[in-house]
Order: C-alpha cells, then sequence, then structure tokens
C-alpha cells in the first residue's frame, strides 16, 4: 500500500491525521471553556437582576 502510493501522499495523509487529533482534543477544550464562560454571565446576570 505504501510503496504505491508515494511519499508525498503519505505526508499528506499524516498531516491530516495530525490535524484531525489536535481539532478532536481541541474541541472539547474550548466547549468546555465556553460552557464555564456562559454560566459566568449567566450568574452575574442574575445578580444583577435579583439583588441580595
Amino acid at each position: 500500500l505504501a510503496g504505491s502510493i508515494g511519499p508525498q501522499k503519505i505526508d499528506v495523509v499524516n498531516i491530516m491525521l495530525i490535524v484531525f487529533l489536535v481539532m478532536a482534543f481541541a474541541f472539547p477544550v474550548m466547549y468546555g471553556s465556553l460552557g464555564t464562560w456562559r454560566q459566568a454571565r449567566r450568574a452575574e446576570a442574575d445578580m444583577k437582576v435579583r439583588p441580595v
């Protein structure tokens, strides 16, 4: 398989695989930080609307 493809195609496949793995790791981190940010903004808005 590798011999028939050639080294250039293997490099492209490796780069695509690495990019896919990096994005797969980055998306949950970004989504989690977005959730915590939204929760903080919501709590801040609650404090403004409903003074304790």
